[in-house]
């Protein structure tokens, strides 16, 4: 929290919340206006949008918008106006505080909940499906996928998007929960702010890099078995970000001898 003092009566409070995301926290400053009043900006200096909520509480200060409100910010942005806070009665203590939080993307998005992913390996290979949804090892109450797979088996990009974060150097990997921290992964954010989450990769195997826009089908990495693994495999999952908590998606896939896009099922083969 940030607290300075203005003109000898008034002061100012910053607070900034907890979040649910990974990357570079935005950045909010103020400038005093002609009114006497305060410009707020942010600094984002992520390689994607991010969508900030701001809650103010103000004293002899008036606000453009009441309550939460949310603020769809730009990537790469070092100066975006995102409101003003005046005071009300001249020559009377005032102050403003507020809270603010964010999440990856623009959370106005509509999901699109018809889109068809592509399986995320190459065309004419099989691999078994060993945990689906709600799977009974690690996805208990979770949309996640688990592919087993020989370790250097090259993985694709299950729908067009940009990279928004590439870890590939660990090399360690466990079947206790203790070794989440060693997973290696690539993220991609999709054109309806869902988010494409490919776990587990070998070490130094990303073919891709960070604020690359990439197409389906395009070739990102090889499969490992590092991190919080029990073997070799690929997690793949889709989720969309929330304030509160990751919602996990439901994905279809068009698959080879199905005319309709279906939700895979534990313990199924599949190939396209």
């Amino acid at each position: 929290m940030l607290n300075l003092l203005i003109k000898g009566f008034s002061f100012l409070f910053l607070l900034f919340t907890s979040f649910l995301v990974w990357g570079e926290t935005p950045v909010l400053s103020y400038e005093k206006n002609d009114k006497g009043g305060f410009s707020i900006f942010v600094e984002n200096n992520n390689v994607y949008p991010v969508t900030l909520k701001i809650k103010p509480e103000l004293e002899n200060m008036l606000a453009e918008y009441d309550n939460e409100h949310l603020f769809i910010v730009p990537a790469k942005e070092k100066k975006y106006y995102l409101t003003t806070f005046n005071i009300d009665k001249a020559g009377k203590k005032y102050s403003f505080k507020y809270n603010y939080n964010f999440v990856i993307g623009d959370a106005s998005l509509p999901l699109n909940k018809s889109f068809i992913y592509q399986l995320p390996f190459a065309k004419g290979e099989s691999f078994k499906l060993f945990q689906g949804y709600n799977g009974s090892f690690s996805h208990q109450g979770k949309k996640e996928l688990d592919f087993s797979m020989p370790v250097g088996t090259r993985i694709f990009a299950a729908r067009d998007g940009m990279v928004i974060e590439v870890v590939d150097i660990n090399n360690k990997g466990c079947p206790e929960k203790d070794c989440v921290k060693f997973n290696n992964y690539i993220k991609i954010l999709h054109d309806d702010g869902t988010i494409a989450h490919y776990l587990h990769i070998k070490q130094n195997s990303s073919l891709v890099k960070t604020g690359q826009l990439i197409k389906k089908n395009n070739p990102i990495a090889e499969s490992g078995n590092v991190g919080w693994s029990s073997g070799p495999h690929l997690h793949f999952s889709i989720t969309k970000p929330g304030f509160e908590q990751e919602e996990g998606v439901e994905t279809k896939f068009l698959i080879l001898g199905s005319e309709q896009p279906i939700v895979l099922k534990e313990g199924e083969y599949y190939s396209w």
